[in-house]
This record gives C-alpha cells, structure tokens and sequence, in this order.
C-alpha cells in the first residue's frame, strides 16, 4: 500500500465503498475519520 496508491483509488471507488459500508465515504464524518485512520497508519509506520 502506497499513499498515492490509497489516495488515487479512494476517490475513484467511492461509489463501492459507498456501497459496501452504508455510509457516504465522501461525506464529512466519514472523510474525518478516514483522515485519522491514514494519519495513525502512516504515524506508526514512521516511528522508530
């Protein structure tokens, strides 16, 4: 998994997401969250 990788295909398979989840993923909770889910990933990739 990469960042763009992550970035370029969530966009794009929103309506599948939307889908599978219930939920809007591009609705403002849901970005919200999705932003704290990839900062703790990348955080905890990142630190020694």
């Amino acid at each position: 998994m990469t960042g763009y990788g992550a970035l370029l295909t969530y966009f794009s398979d929103a309506p599948f997401l939307g889908g599978l989840l219930d939920v809007d993923p591009l609705d403002r909770a849901a970005l919200a969250e999705r932003r704290l889910h990839i900062t703790s990933f990348y955080r905890m990739a990142l630190m020694p």
